[in-house]
Parts: C-alpha cells; sequence; structure tokens
C-alpha cells in the first residue's frame, strides 16, 4: 500500500503543533544518528566509566531511577533510553 506523501506532511505539521502547544518544544530537523541503550548496557557504562548515580544531576538520577523500577517489571534489557545527536554547531 502506498503512503500518501500529503497525509505523512500533514500528520507531520500536525505532531509539530501539538507538541509545541504541550511542551513549547519542536523536533528540530538536525537531530541525526537516534540510538539506544538498554538499561543493563547503560548501568555498565556507568560503571566502566566510574560515573556514580549519586554524583549525577537530579534530572539524570530521576530517569535512572524511572529506568531502574521499569526494569523491575520488563527486566533491564528491555528497558531502554533512546537518545539522538544534535548536528547544530
Amino acid at each position: 500500500m502506498a503512503m500518501n506523501k500529503n497525509l505523512t506532511r500533514t500528520s507531520w505539521k500536525i505532531g509539530q503543533k501539538r507538541e509545541y502547544l504541550a511542551n513549547g518544544l519542536l523536533p528540530c530537523l538536525d537531530y541525526h544518528s537516534p540510538s539506544w541503550l538498554n538499561f543493563a548496557e547503560l548501568l555498565k557504562l556507568l560503571e566502566h566509566y566510574n560515573l556514580k548515580i549519586e554524583n549525577r544531576s537530579p534530572v539524570w538520577q530521576a530517569v535512572l531511577a524511572a529506568l531502574e523500577k521499569l526494569s523491575d517489571g520488563y527486566s533491564a534489557e528491555n528497558v531502554r533510553l533512546v537518545f539522538w545527536f544534535d548536528g547544530v554547531d
């Protein structure tokens, strides 16, 4: 089934408007290279670089606590932190 390009563009614009109205944020077209780490990988990474959770910012502590809570129910391999890079200098 062929995708209707006009519908896709319209949906994208509606999604951008919703995001802006809800959070004051617009998706940035310069974002690239999306990736993810599952919670188990993230913990290994923190340990490898000797980065203590208690030394992270309150925002990171909250993110890590949420990932930990989710991993209790879904396993650390099934909980992911998704990230991407900003192409703006």
